[in-house]
Order: structure tokens, then sequence, then C-alpha cells
């Protein structure tokens, strides 16, 4: 059932370690109860969160020795991928799970197949330098049923439309595949003309909106080789039918490193949200187009660095943005307001830059995976 999402109410719930180095993706898997998360290693872990909720700890009053809670451990070790777990996200039906990877590899994971044995996966790392080295867990194993492959680099980003029977994905070259789901048939293929930095497909399959860069040209100095823009392309022809770029200010030299990050549009297809990248104080605007006409509606700005990964709530009511301030923010559409934040800026409730959050299907949590090998839960009202 699902719940009114109030994120004024968010408090923090659990976190989940995972130490062993970047946790680079996460979702929900069908329900609040389970969670997945992809690290840099190209390992994906699931584990069932507790349906309660556990109260929230007075602020000065610490917890008495002994009453620390005991951590989450995964139940389930994905293994296939060989390099960064880039994406993670559900098919129409919960049962398939849908990851991309820098290994140039999509995978489908089939939750009611069988494991195969267990491997020890690093969880933990030492509290302090004198401390013994933690133990590896044992997790059961859960091998891929389905390996997509047609990219040859790195892929970044996938995005699925409405009725999640249709994917995106696309790479470091440009090359964008339309894939059905879940049986993994290629449908179409197009090929951008730099790489893509994020992508997002409509609800109904008919758009799709790319970040498009080129890492090799540091300038705008040569308009006709440069490369880093944000562009609707109808995606049956691949015609561009907007070109947003002119909208989205400028960023030369050392600057242009700063690409556009975070693509989604809203649940009706008629808004195209726009976030930016990188380290620079004040560079995590969050633009809002009207998908049809290309007009920017308004910018919203509350990032103090920039947006690695953003998305509209299912009822369209709000956009959710995760920072490399280590904030996720939840703002209003209409009015471009900032409604909640989550964390304290650099040094708060997650340690370090956020790639990526997820709100539960049933709005009652959201989660989000950071560069210091943590998955915070926060409960939403």
């Amino acid at each position: 059932m699902t719940q009114p999402l109030d994120p004024t109410k968010a408090r923090p719930a659990w976190d989940v370690e995972w130490q062993a180095g970047w946790v680079t993706a996460c979702t929900f898997l069908g329900a609040p109860t389970r969670l997945a998360a992809g690290n840099q290693d190209g390992l994906i872990l699931v584990w069932d969160l507790p349906q309660e909720t556990p109260a929230p700890a007075a602020p000065d009053q610490p917890l008495a020795k002994g009453e620390a809670p005991q951590p989450l451990l995964p139940v389930r070790l994905l293994k296939g991928h060989t390099n960064v777990v880039s994406a993670l996200a559900l098919a129409a039906d919960a049962r398939w799970l849908i990851s991309t990877s820098y290994d140039h590899s999509v995978r489908i994971w089939d939750w009611n197949a069988s494991t195969s044995g267990t491997e020890k996966v690093k969880l933990f790392a030492k509290r302090n330098r004198t401390d013994p080295e933690p133990e590896p867990v044992e997790v059961p194993v859960l091998a891929e049923s389905l390996v997509l492959e047609g990219h040859t680099e790195w892929i970044r980003a996938l995005s699925l439309n409405a009725d999640r029977t249709r994917l995106l994905t696309a790479d470091d070259c440009g090359l964008v595949i339309l894939w059905s789901l879940p049986d993994g048939k290629e449908l179409r293929r197009l090929q951008l003309p730099a790489g893509a930095q994020d992508i997002a497909l409509s609800p109904d399959a008919a758009l799709m909106a790319a970040s498009e860069f080129n890492g090799f040209v540091p300038s705008r100095d040569d308009p006709a080789r440069h490369h880093s823009l944000v562009r609707i392309r109808d995606l049956s022809s691949g015609e561009v039918t907007h070109d947003l770029s002119p909208e989205i200010p400028a960023r030369k030299g050392a600057a242009q490193a700063q690409k556009s990050r975070g693509l989604a549009f809203s649940p009706d297809g008629k808004t195209l949200a726009v976030g930016r990248s990188g380290w620079i104080v004040e560079f995590g605007a969050i633009a809002l187009f009207d998908a049809g006409t290309g007009k920017k509606l308004r910018e919203m700005k509350g990032h103090e660095q920039g947006v690695s990964r953003l998305g509209f709530t299912p009822d369209g009511k709000f956009i959710v943005s995760a920072g490399n301030d280590t904030t996720i923010k939840f703002w209003d559409p209409e009015d471009g307001a900032e409604v909640a934040t989550l964390g304290t800026p650099r040094g708060g409730q997650t340690k370090d830059q956020i790639f990526a959050c997820d709100v539960a299907p049933d709005n009652s949590r959201v989660c989000g995976a950071d560069m210091a090998g943590l998955v915070r839960v926060w409960q939403l009202g």
C-alpha cells in the first residue's frame, strides 16, 4: 500500500555497511524491506531490511555500552560483473533486477532463481587502527540469468519507461540501445556524436534525453568538435527535437569537466529535469524544461556541489536528487522550492559523495549510496 510521501518527516533508520569500496548504485527491490546495492568492484549485494523501523535515539543520549544495533548482513551476492556497477533498476515484474557496468555489459538477475554455493565478502572496515581486521561475511551467490551484449565501452547509465518493459542504455562512445524486458531483446540502436554521461527515456518510450560529452576537447572554443550538451531526441528517428544546451551555462577550460549529470522525465512525460555535476561550489543547480517545447521552466539551487543522480517520485510530486555535497534533497517541481534535505553537507549523516538514491515503491523509505562504503536508509513519515 502506497502512503503519502512526506520528506519533511524523514529520519535515519539504518546504515548498511559495505566498506570494501565505493558503493555506486542502489535500489529497492519492489518492497521497502529489500535493498540492493552495487559497488566499484562489480559486486551486487541484497539485504532484507526489518519491517519495523528502529526508534530514533535521543540526540543527547548516546547508546550505552553493548546497546549498539547489530549490523545488517546481506542475503544474496549477485556476482558476474567485472567492473564498476553503474546503475540498478527493477523491471515490471519485481522478480527481475537490471544492472549496467563499466565492463560493457547489461545483466538481468532472476530473484527467484536458486543460489549456487556461498562466497565470503568483506563488508566492514576497522574502527581503529589497532583493531583486528573484521572477518568477511559468507553470503549465498546468485548468478545472472541473462547477459545483454552490444556495448563496447563503459555503460554509465540506464533508464526505463513507465511500465518498465523498455530499457535504454548508453555508453562512453555514444552508443544507445533500446531493449525489451525481461527477455533482453535488442529493439533499436542509435549513435550519438559523443559519449553519454547520462540518459533518460520518456514514459512512453518515444523520446530520449542525453547528456553528451567529449572529454578530449577542453573548451567550447571549437563548437564543431566540442560536445557537452543536453539534447532531447525522437527515439525512432534519432533526430534532435530540442537542444537544451543554450539554457545551461557554458563551462570553459578546467571547469569543462563539470558535465550535466542527472536526467529524468516526469511520470507524465511533460517535464525533463537536468542536473549539473562536478565539485565546484554552487554547481549543483537543477533545471526543469518543458519536454514538448524545450522551454526552460525554472532552476532550482540548493546543493553546494554537483548533482550525481536525480529522479521524480512515482506520483510526480517531488524530485529527489543526490549530490556530491553528501546530501539528498527533495524538491517541488511546481514552484522549484526545496522541500527537505537529508544529511548535512560534508561531514553529516553520510560520509562522502552520494552516487545514487532511490525511493521505495510505497513511498515509505529512501536510500542513498555513498563513496565511503555506506548505504543509508531513511524512514519517510
